[in-house]
């Protein structure tokens, strides 16, 4: 039984990266920008978040509760994405345990945060991988597409970019480009 490094969570986030760029927000991840990253956080945010993922997105923007988080996010200076943009570029090969958090919340990267992966083995990951990937395969997922749908409808009204709204809703209705 091994336990994970550092290493392995970079090669396990970066691998899902590489299978998301064909899923549900390939539209954000296909060329990661910084503003796309950006927009993602609030589609993400506004799907709603689990505790841990909220704490990942409050370490990362420095969000406090003081205000509305959305906003936070919204005025966060999208430069400071470029670190996380130029990994998933690959013109660059680390990056900060913040950082994969975040993308590992990006693209539904489990078990995170790097805290919650580094108790596991990886054998058991392993394990946790293929049946995640299973259950997908078995389309268990349909209802959950039907939310996201509702939620994303919901963004698009909010959006400081409609023209970003109107390229990602026909990936959502027809599917992803591949």
């Amino acid at each position: 039984m091994k336990n994970n490094t550092i290493e392995d969570y970079k090669k396990w986030v970066k691998a899902k990266y590489e299978e998301a760029k064909t899923g549900e927000f390939s539209g954000f991840l296909l060329k990661p920008s910084p503003a796309e990253l950006k927009n993602l956080c609030l589609v993400l945010f506004e799907k709603g978040l689990n505790k841990l993922d909220q704490e990942i997105l409050d370490r990362f923007f420095d969000l406090n509760d003081k205000s509305c988080k959305r906003k936070q996010i919204e005025y966060f200076e999208v430069d400071k994405l470029k670190p996380i943009s130029n990994f998933l570029k690959g013109k660059t090969e680390t990056t900060r345990i913040v950082n994969l958090d975040l993308i590992s919340v990006l693209v539904d990267f489990n078990p995170r945060p790097y805290r919650k992966f580094i108790s596991g083995n990886k054998e058991e990951l392993t394990e946790v991988i293929v049946i995640n990937e299973g259950l997908k395969k078995e389309g268990r997922v349909e209802e959950e597409d039907k939310k996201e749908l509702v939620i994303f409808e919901k963004f698009k009204k909010k959006s400081i970019s409609k023209k970003i709204a109107f390229t990602v809703l026909p990936l959502f209705v027809f599917g992803s480009l591949s």
